[in-house]
């Protein structure tokens, strides 16, 4: 990777990558993968040896085909389209003024957008487990008449849930937030304590999208909150902790970040004419629950996560 890959530039700050992780570059293949890591396959793979190859000796594989094993851990499949990046912040000087944690997602060499999607939920990290079952069909069957279904010429992702297209705004289309060869995915923005509400994360906003890494991605994604483990919202401390949250999300909406449905993730599109970002900031949607819930529950959790 080029420097001039690594690195892009807002007035008075620069994105520059110091590490990666993830990807080709740490793929593993699965006959070489499982002998290796035979004593840490998680259960449900094992379960799939056995049920369905007959045998779970991951050191004695010779009989499998690639593609046998290919079925039995698809998870590990994807990982070669993942990518975990760190970004450090730098101002004009080149001193380091804050962090940025990316995961891309490259869908450019796969064959099966929409399997990735249905293995999102099993790789790792429960925040993107839950930011999966946004996109995860009622009944778990794609619809071959629409269009980027899984079964279409013009195959993408699975769309978003019914439930949450239509809530909220709904100025999200069914298909288009999967329907991308590049998903980018913000894990961390934090700017250092004497360089905050000075818009630098703004200006972070409003370069990454010109890294050679994310120019084919057509949104950035986000759960915009504190990166502190919230506490009990009966107790004393959540009131900073809700009050940095609600701080947090009110910025990423003030740069375009709109909400998907009434959940706590946001997107941002990164094409100006997106209808998204003719919504104001105080028109967005609100959190609402999933499950029942008292009046009083849902008035509180939606001041929570507003």
């Amino acid at each position: 990777m080029s420097q001039e890959s690594q690195r892009t530039s807002s007035p008075d700050i620069r994105l520059v990558i110091k590490a990666e992780q993830g990807g080709k570059k740490d793929y593993r293949e699965p006959r070489e993968r499982f002998k290796e890591y035979a004593d840490y396959l998680p259960a449900d793979v094992r379960r799939r040896f056995a049920g369905n190859l007959g045998h779970s000796d991951f050191r004695s594989l010779d009989d499998l085909d690639d593609e046998d094993l290919e079925y039995v851990d698809p998870e590990g499949e994807m990982v070669k389209y993942k990518t975990e990046y760190d970004i450090a912040i730098q101002n004009s000087d080149g001193n380091e003024i804050g962090l940025l944690k990316l995961l891309l997602v490259d869908f450019t060499d796969a064959d099966d957008v929409f399997d990735f999607w249905q293995c999102f939920d099993t790789q790792g990290s429960p925040e993107l487990s839950e930011f999966a079952k946004l996109f995860e069909d009622d009944d778990g069957v794609a619809d071959p008449t629409k269009p980027n279904s899984r079964d279409s010429p013009e195959s993408g992702g699975p769309p978003l849930q019914p439930r949450v297209q239509s809530a909220g705004t709904r100025c999200w289309k069914p298909y288009e937030l999967t329907a991308t060869e590049t998903m980018a995915y913000i894990l961390k923005i934090e700017i250092k304590s004497d360089r905050r509400r000075k818009g630098i994360g703004a200006k972070v906003y409003a370069a990454v999208g010109a890294l050679e890494q994310v120019r084919k991605a057509k949104y950035l994604f986000a759960k915009p909150g504190p990166l502190d483990r919230a506490p009990s919202l009966t107790s004393p401390e959540s009131v900073d902790w809700v009050e940095r949250g609600r701080g947090i999300r009110a910025f990423h909406r003030r740069v375009g970040f709109r909400r998907i449905g009434n959940t706590q993730f946001f997107a941002l599109a990164l094409d100006p004419a997106h209808p998204s970002l003719s919504i104001k900031p105080e028109d967005d949607a609100q959190y609402i629950p999933t499950g029942e819930v008292s009046e009083e529950q849902l008035r509180h959790l939606s001041y929570v996560f507003a």
